[in-house]
C-alpha cells in the first residue's frame, strides 16, 4: 500500500470504535501510576477526590445537625423490660396546666422537638396502668431509656410520683 509502512509509528486505528488506544488517567488504580503520571494529572486526581470529600463531609454535617433539634428516647416497663407505648410526655407551664409535647408510638419510641420544651417546666410521663413520672426538663433531656413501674390497680387510677 503506498504511503503505509509497517514501521510508521502513528498507525491509524482500525476503526473509529476503536478502543485499544484509549489510555487511562494514570492516577487511576495502576500499579506505580504515580511514577508515570504528570505533575499536572496528579493534581487533577486530587482536586477531584478532595471536592468528593468535601461534598461527604457536608452532607454527613447536615444530617448530624438536624439530630441537635430533636430528643429522642425509648420508653419501657421497669417489670417486664418490653416497651410503652401510647405514653402521654406532657410539660408544665407557669400557670400550673400541663401542655403536650408528644406521645410514645407503639414500640415505646419518642420524639420531642427541642424547640417545643420551654425551660424551667417539669416534665410528665403518663399511662393508664403505670405510675405518673415527673421530672426536671434537664432530667428528661439528659436520659434516652426512661424505665415506668406498673401500678398494682389494673384500673391505672393509682398515680404516684418516682
Amino acid at each position: 500500500m503506498p504511503g503505509t509502512s509497517a514501521r510508521s509509528p502513528r498507525a491509524a486505528p482500525k476503526s473509529m470504535y476503536d478502543q485499544s488506544r484509549v489510555e487511562d488517567p494514570p492516577w487511576r488504580n495502576r500499579k506505580g501510576a504515580l511514577r508515570d503520571a504528570k505533575p499536572v494529572e496528579i493534581v487533577q486526581g486530587l482536586v477531584n477526590r478532595s471536592r468528593s470529600c468535601i461534598a461527604a463531609v457536608v452532607a454527613l454535617s447536615a444530617l448530624a445537625g438536624c439530630m441537635e433539634f430533636v430528643h429522642f428516647g425509648q420508653i419501657s416497663d421497669r417489670e417486664a423490660a418490653w416497651s410503652v407505648g401510647d405514653v402521654k410526655i406532657e410539660q408544665q407551664l407557669g400557670d400550673g396546666s400541663w401542655r403536650q409535647l408528644g406521645r410514645s408510638d407503639g414500640r415505646g419510641r419518642f420524639s420531642v422537638l427541642k424547640n417545643d420544651i420551654k425551660g424551667g417546666g417539669r416534665i410528665r410521663l403518663s399511662k393508664p396502668g403505670y405510675h405518673t413520672i415527673t421530672m426536671t426538663e434537664g432530667e428528661f433531656l439528659m436520659q434516652n431509656n426512661l424505665l415506668m413501674n406498673p401500678s398494682e390497680d389494673p384500673g391505672g387510677k393509682d398515680f404516684g410520683n418516682l
